[in-house]
């Protein structure tokens, strides 16, 4: 499906409470399940196993092939149905989809975090757990944020376990990592698949940022006491972009016409300046750099990439790659206006 959300043994992999999924599908959760049912209704209670790559040589014995093993190379593959679902080296360390929910387990049991939504992508490649880590805020006018914990781990090799801290906009339900105002890396543990992973200390680790959320709230509030012009805004943008934007004969666009040329540039401002963001209509996001943010993350989270389709990559680039980046630079951006 163009979603990729994990479908494997006929069933969508995902769980939630509350909020439903951007991709509509998945099983609604009682806020009390314990993590057991979370595993099983979120289809992650399998479990990644390991084995050698054969490959079939051109020797027969008695008619039947012969195969040998490619050394220093492993297939991983799900216990459940068998679906092989990458080839990785010999010092690639598993991480397995409950682990997502067991990092959660004695937080949710003494620290009072609640869990949000998990599940898995691209057949069970990918993996991820949410959990809520505290009360919301109100910066203005009702204006709520929340902060969450996110983990997120693959058996595919292309990406490392990490925990992110991030706050959520109620009203819209927009994204933003807790690194505004910072270096831009100390609200994430990365823990690389040549090593093992221990929940322990990545808890420990992430222990190590208390008082991002505090940050974040003060710098969040920040942004809705300055007032940001198109031109700024678009200032802005261009700078965190860095697209080179030129004519089919090479010559370089000004600022009109990339407005015109860039689909992006031209969603994100119709976003901004005419209202159309979700929550726009609050006081602390009117003409302010809050509510410019926030259409950025809007673009982010749920218009970027819809036309091709893949709302599962889509989701996964606003999350832990390049568009989180995006939308953290814009907010720094910002916050060097003051």
């Amino acid at each position: 499906m163009s979603h990729e959300l994990d479908f494997s043994n006929d069933r969508a992999n995902m769980a939630y409470v509350c909020q439903v999924p951007w991709h509509g599908f998945g099983k609604l959760m009682s806020p009390k399940a314990d993590a057991e049912t979370w595993k099983v209704e979120a289809g992650m209670d399998w479990i990644a196993e390991e084995s050698a790559v054969l490959f079939p040589i051109k020797e027969f014995v008695n008619a039947e092939t012969v195969y040998d093993v490619y050394p220093g190379q492993k297939v991983i593959y799900r216990s459940d149905n068998f679906n092989p679902l990458s080839i990785v080296t010999g010092k690639y360390k598993i991480v397995q989809p409950g682990q997502m929910i067991d990092f959660f387990a004695n937080l949710i049991q003494h620290h009072g975090f609640k869990m949000e939504t998990a599940g898995c992508l691209y057949g069970g490649r990918i993996f991820w757990a949410l959990a809520q880590t505290g009360k919301g805020e109100d910066i203005g006018g009702g204006d709520i944020i929340k902060p969450y914990a996110l983990i997120v781990s693959s058996v595919d090799g292309k990406m490392a376990t990490c925990v992110h801290l991030t706050s959520i906009r109620v009203v819209c339900w927009n994204t933003l990592r807790m690194s505004i105002g910072t270096t831009g890396n100390k609200a994430i543990v990365r823990v690389p698949h040549n090593q093992f992973f221990n929940p322990e200390e990545a808890q420990i680790k992430a222990g190590l940022v208390e008082g991002v959320w505090e940050t974040f709230l003060n710098n969040a509030k920040i942004l809705t006491g300055i007032k940001v012009n198109k031109a700024t805004a678009l200032d802005i943008l261009f700078a965190t972009m860095k697209t080179n934007w030129r004519t089919e004969e090479g010559e370089v666009l000004g600022r009109e016409d990339i407005e015109d040329v860039s689909k992006s540039v031209k969603k994100i401002m119709s976003l901004y300046l005419d209202n159309k963001s979700l929550g726009s209509h609050l006081v602390s996001a009117k003409g302010t750099a809050w509510g410019f943010l926030n259409s950025v993350t809007q673009y982010c989270d749920y218009n970027a990439g819809l036309n091709t389709g893949n709302l599962s990559n889509a989701f996964v680039r606003t999350h832990f790659k390049d568009r989180s980046n995006f939308k953290i630079k814009v907010a720094n951006s910002l916050l060097e206006l003051v």
